[in-house]
């Protein structure tokens, strides 16, 4: 989902629980401003009755009807289907961290970026952000175009995308509410906006988008956390979870001010700058 709109939601909830009143609703689909692809359709369900529902809801609640249903978020989980439930994310669902590691060479999937559970030693990362060659967006919440779980590889060959991957999935997770990246650079890499996306590893080899986020660094800041959304998607054992860290990813995110030079890019990690991934999962 788009980050300031989860964001909003959060913040209701909070808001309605300190004063007890009636939670706020939650409709969170596998869509985004384009049509759901149809490997990502769950056979029965269908996007237009999913947003008429939420519009009676709406109305009912405006003039004072009794709710049409009890449990106020339905939430959309890849791999699993529509989920009904009294909260969002569930109370059941827990933070983890993981963090990004690896030996200074995590330009492209095929280098050594890492994921893991402790951070490692202390590492730097580095890539060069060309506006002329803007990295390119592939899928997620896409006006027009192909959108959804589709496959990163052609942008993780690219030599200014960073990627850090984990470890194969013991068991089978699911992702369940806010995912973020916080990020410690330095010099020219706080000039512009640095992008960060996860995304899942298929035994096969196929790396699909699962959610995706952009910020700008404030001037002389060391520290950059990028809010990714929310993600709701089951993830089968021997999946792998792996973040991109890049200059930008057009034409989903515009160029801003400070990104009209090629800039020097450089991300720390370990465990005097530890650099992680945070997400909730079940």
């Amino acid at each position: 989902s788009f980050p300031a709109a989860y964001a909003d939601f959060e913040a209701l909830s909070a808001l309605s629980a300190e004063r007890g009143a009636a939670a706020p609703e939650l409709l969170l689909g596998p869509w985004g401003a384009a049509p759901v692809p149809r490997a990502e359709r769950v056979r029965g369900t269908r996007d237009i009755p999913e947003v008429a529902r939420a519009l009676l809801r709406f109305v009912a609640r405006a003039v004072g009807a009794r709710p049409i249903r009890d449990l106020p978020a339905r939430v959309f989980v890849r791999g699993a289907g529509w989920r009904d439930a009294s909260r969002w994310p569930p109370a059941a669902s827990r933070e983890r961290t993981l963090y990004l590691g690896g030996d200074g060479r995590a330009n492209t999937a095929g280098g050594d970026g890492r994921l893991a559970r402790e951070p490692g030693g202390d590492r730097a990362d580095s890539f060069v952000a060309d506006p002329a060659d803007p990295v390119p967006s592939l899928g997620g919440a896409a006006v027009g175009g192909v959108a959804g779980a589709v496959d990163q590889r052609p942008v993780e060959e690219r030599g200014d995308v960073l990627c850090f991957t984990g470890e194969p999935l013991e068991s089978a997770l699911e992702l369940a509410g806010r995912v973020r990246v916080t990020l410690y650079g330095e010099g020219s890499a706080n000039a512009g906006h640095t992008s960060a996306k996860l995304v899942a590893v298929e035994p096969g080899g196929a790396a699909r988008w699962l959610a995706e986020g952009i910020a700008r660094a404030r001037p002389g800041a060391e520290l950059c956390e990028i809010e990714l959304g929310a993600a709701g998607a089951r993830l089968a054992a021997g999946t792998r979870l792996r973040v991109e860290v890049a200059g930008s990813s057009v034409p989903r995110f515009a160029r801003g001010e400070g990104d009209a030079s090629p800039r020097a890019c450089a991300v720390y990690h370990g465990r005097a700058r530890p650099s992680a991934l945070r997400f909730r999962a079940l």
